[in-house]
């Protein structure tokens, strides 16, 4: 449930550019813009969890950031937009796994967002085909 709720978080925060738009150019351009949305948001995921040493040093400065604790010991509590990820990036802080292995972390740590993105996407698609 709390990676559907952060989609919705960061869909609502997006909301008013987008109302803003399609008011503005058409139904067409709101489309075509949040699929770019949507793909700069698929990437960013990939480049920041995804690619191995840089995902591990990603993940690490980003729990700083946002003042979390990882260890290699268990997972731990790490809190961001009030969401608890931090079972999420505890994959990364194992030594081989973490850092060799990123792009199975990934998909294993975050295979519901990446469903999400993919059935948004292809509905996009299917949207903007059909008009």
């Amino acid at each position: 449930m709390g990676s559907v709720t952060s989609f919705l978080i960061f869909a609502h925060a997006l909301s008013p550019f987008m109302r803003a738009l399609a008011a503005k150019k058409g139904t067409m351009t709101y489309l075509k813009v949040t699929k770019l949305l949507l793909i700069i948001f698929g990437g960013l995921m990939v480049v920041g969890f995804a690619i191995p040493i840089l995902s591990t040093i990603f993940v690490f400065n980003f729990s700083e950031i946002i003042g979390c604790s990882l260890s290699a010991a268990g997972p731990s509590e790490c809190m961001f937009l009030g969401i608890d990820i931090g079972n999420r990036l505890y994959g990364y802080t194992i030594p081989i796994v973490g850092s060799l292995l990123a792009p199975v972390t990934f998909v294993m740590s975050f295979w519901d967002i990446i469903i999400i993105w993919s059935l948004c996407y292809f509905l996009l698609s299917k949207t903007q085909k059909s008009r």
